[in-house]
């Protein structure tokens, strides 16, 4: 039986592909073997352009992807792209080899993602979600949304331009479960395809808004944001919208703006200068430390499809007047906390104006610490509680002092800020090493999310909660010779991330059971700036010696947790209307 070129040509391609298929798996599980050599190794990239490169594809058939090739089926989407004449392959996408494919649909099946969400209700293959309208409350609000959030991430994960088997994308999947779980005309309709249908009738009268992606890339994190419009509504589960201000408030009413990218701008300036606050606790003070570079200080966080307003302190304390705000948490939060005061004293013309209410002593010694703005009478306090469950000290059997959690009951620090009126707290910075380290973060959660449900008034209280922290310890953590020293740029390769950090997916497990409305502000912006910690510069005339401890976790100030109020700024600049009707405290 003759067989045709292009028949020999997919031949070759397969068994190249089950070639470097199998040996891939071979390798990952000879990592022993491995590191005692000096074999080469590739990655799931270099063996994509390898194979790429050994059948030409890129050359003889640039019109097809290697991924998910069941048909050449042409997608009469092409035209309303603006690449008519071309063919797509059904799934996948151009370029990329069912290798790399095949790992992204893992995704789906993956036990510990999709774990509680029932079978028939799950995103399949295809691209199809199989919920009827009589079940949206329950998709919305229970386990599914949830667990279809983390799959679409895992897949972003693995390939970011994936394409499902129905010609849908990521963030048509996205936008086709944030309109059946809005409260707007298109809720219950979960049909993809009639989604993408819509969206290319759009395409064909309307020119795009944005060049860049428009989707909430996290749920939690956009829900923060369409939540504070509405707090009566648990929309922590809810993919929404973003902020903004003035001008560009439309704009951010159809973007993400935690799914952006570090720019620079020669003409930025923090929102306070570097040495003027003198709240700044000296270990985050790297100016006053002889940090010698500031081109930390010259970036600043932009998302890909909108704008989002600077920082106004002055503003800020309009909407503040007669609040008391409130950071409870471990010592990044105190970062941020102290990166709001400073941001906030700045504004003022009288800098006298506010004063401390609990000093340092009374910190160190009782783990509160508040300033007054006296002319809005507002005041901005920071609550000592790493673990936001009780720490806990005994004597064994010998009398030796231990110290463990009590992870069934919250730290006592709570009688200071159950009645305020903005609650953020952060916890996962800080572990104990002689427990459990997950099981003991869920159980600490759950504790501590019982608690906001019962004592926390949702139509008073706003309640956010700040996400983990990226560090960036090279060669060790902390204790072991980690390091951030020069470390000038952030990092620019996507690929260089750390992964989505397990604590929050356990954080976004926790807050979808929960009935109090909590923002959850994690955004990876952090994820890209090695360059922001203090390092050795955690101290004064600091010099790089053999055995010293480094801070790759804490950020300087000014520096990046200046951006991560900006976001808050924005958060509550969007709900100021609502945030009026909270009586003051």
């Amino acid at each position: 039986m003759a067989f045709s070129a292009t028949a020999y040509y997919w031949l070759l391609v397969s068994v190249l592909i089950y070639i470097f298929d199998s040996s891939c798996k071979f390798g990952m599980h000879s990592q022993t073997v491995a590191s005692k050599s000096n074999e080469l190794t590739f990655s799931y990239t270099e063996i994509d352009a390898f194979l790429i490169f050994l059948t030409g594809l890129a050359f003889e058939y640039p019109h097809l992807g290697a991924a998910g090739v069941v048909a050449n089926e042409y997608l009469p989407r092409a035209e309303v792209e603006g690449e008519t004449d071309q063919y797509f392959p059904q799934a996948g996408i151009i370029g990329t080899t069912p290798l790399i494919f095949s790992k992204a649909l893992e995704c789906l099946s993956d036990k510990y993602i999709y774990s509680s969400c029932d079978e028939a209700h799950r995103l399949t293959q295809s691209g199809e979600l199989n919920v009827p309208p009589e079940y949206t409350d329950q998709y919305c609000k229970g386990p599914c949304l949830t667990e279809t959030t983390h799959v679409l991430d895992c897949i972003n994960g693995m390939l970011k331009q994936f394409v499902f088997f129905n010609r849908a994308t990521l963030n048509d999947i996205r936008e086709t479960i944030k309109g059946g779980c809005s409260y707007g005309p298109k809720r219950g309709n979960f049909n993809v395809i009639e989604h993408i249908q819509a969206d290319d009738a759009t395409k064909k009268t309307v020119s795009k808004p944005f060049s860049g992606a428009r989707f909430a890339s996290k749920s939690y994190r956009s829900c923060a944001v369409s939540a504070a419009f509405s707090p009566a509504e648990t929309c922590h589960q809810i993919p929404g919208n973003a902020v903004g201000s003035g001008s560009v408030e439309e704009e951010t009413d159809s973007c993400d703006v935690f799914d952006g990218h570090w720019v620079v701008d020669e003409d930025f300036d923090p929102v306070y200068k570097p040495g003027s606050c003198p709240f700044i606790d000296d270990s985050f003070n790297c100016f006053k430390n002889g940090r010698p570079d500031s081109d930390y200080l010259r970036l600043k966080w932009k998302p890909h499809a909108c704008e989002i307003p600077r920082f106004d302190g002055l503003q800020m304390l309009k909407m503040l007047t007669g609040k008391k705000m409130v950071f409870v948490g471990d010592s990044l939060n105190r970062n941020m906390w102290e990166s709001l005061v400073c941001a906030l004293r700045e504004s003022l013309p009288n800098k006298r104006k506010v004063f401390e209410i609990a000093g340092r002593r009374q910190f160190r010694n009782q783990g509160f610490y508040s300033f007054k703005f006296k002319d809005f009478n507002c005041s901005i306090d920071f609550i000592k509680s790493p673990f936001l469950v009780q720490e806990w000290k005994f004597s064994d059997k010998a009398g030796t002092r231990r110290e463990t959690l009590r992870l069934d009951m919250m730290e006592g620090s709570y009688n200071n800020y159950h009645d305020a009126d903005i609650i953020v707290f952060n916890t996962g910075n800080h572990v104990y090493r002689k427990l459990e380290v997950a099981d003991a973060y869920k159980k600490a959660l759950r504790t501590w999310a019982r608690w906001v449900d019962a004592n926390i008034n949702s139509s008073r209280t706003r309640v956010f909660f700040r996400g983990y922290s990226s560090s960036h310890f090279k060669g060790g953590q902390w204790n072991s010779g980690g390091s951030c020293y020069g470390e000038t740029k952030p990092i620019t390769n996507d690929t260089h991330l750390a992964p989505y950090p397990w604590m929050m997916i356990a954080l976004e497990s926790v807050l979808s059971k929960m009935k109090t409305p909590v923002f959850s502000q994690h955004n990876q912006n952090d994820d890209y700036r090695k360059d922001g910690h203090p390092s050795i510069f955690k101290q004064s005339g600091s010099t790089i010696r053999q055995g010293m401890f480094q801070d790759c976790s804490h950020w300087c100030l000014p520096g990046v947790p200046d951006s991560w109020n900006q976001l808050l700024y924005a958060v509550l600049l969007k709900s100021h209307k609502s945030l009026a009707s909270i009586s003051s405290h």
